[in-house]
């Protein structure tokens, strides 16, 4: 396991299911120029086989708050029924899986290895921005939270906010396999009355987020 702190972490179960982490209540509608802040690698159980999941980390302002969101859980799959698969190609603006492929390659997100094997560079994505369509949901328990419903091209890559801190559940944990967060982002814990805030820890993995070396062209 490559938790990014030493400490064991409680969080409530129906946050923690949920996956509703913003300090505010995030209304239904569009955000633009969310901006991907960091990833987990997670074990997942899918039809009673064990599987790995990819959930982005998205942040984003509704100009009054910076929210933070966790993605939908991806398995790396060209399957056309994929959520990645479905997903990504909203977010990129295409159906023609080619196209996204040459994304990809030329953000330098998928690379041939020495193997021969296909290589998936996660941390292409830290720092990349796309518009957010927000949406809620009801938990069996009656609760409501945020989901991201779609991913699509962002209209405004030059709008800028002050990120927040990230709900430590999203990086740590017996489930999370590997996580990292951009640079300065630091993780956000509960103290002991339940209240967020108190000490915020720098990430020891964090990742410092890649300079913007993709064209003008791709769609982030």
């Amino acid at each position: 396991m490559n938790n990014l702190t030493e400490e064991i972490l409680t969080v409530d179960f129906d946050e923690f299911v949920e996956g509703n982490s913003s300090k505010f209540n995030i209304e239904e509608g569009s955000y633009d120029s969310a901006e991907v802040v960091g990833y987990s690698i997670v074990n997942a159980t899918f039809e009673g086989k064990e599987t790995k999941r990819v959930h982005l980390i998205w942040q984003f302002s509704d100009g009054e708050n910076v929210h933070t969101i966790r993605g939908n859980g991806w398995t790396i799959s060209a399957n056309e029924k994929s959520t990645f698969r479905k997903e990504i190609s909203n977010w990129f603006n295409t159906i023609d899986w080619g196209n996204v492929c040459d994304i990809f390659v030329k953000g330098g997100i998928l690379v041939k290895g020495e193997d021969g094997k296909a290589h998936f560079e996660l941390d292409k994505f830290i720092g990349k921005k796309g518009k957010l369509l927000i949406q809620k949901k009801t938990s069996k328990a009656g609760k409501s939270y945020a989901v991201i419903a779609s991913i699509s091209p962002c209209k405004n890559k030059k709008a800028t906010f002050e990120h927040d801190s990230v709900p430590a559940f999203m990086v740590e944990g017996d489930d999370v396999l590997e996580a990292k967060l951009a640079d300065g982002i630091t993780v956000r814990r509960k103290e002991e009355n339940g209240e967020e805030g108190g000490k915020e820890e720098q990430g020891k993995q964090n990742a410092p987020a890649p300079a913007d070396t993709f064209e003008e062209d791709l769609p982030f």
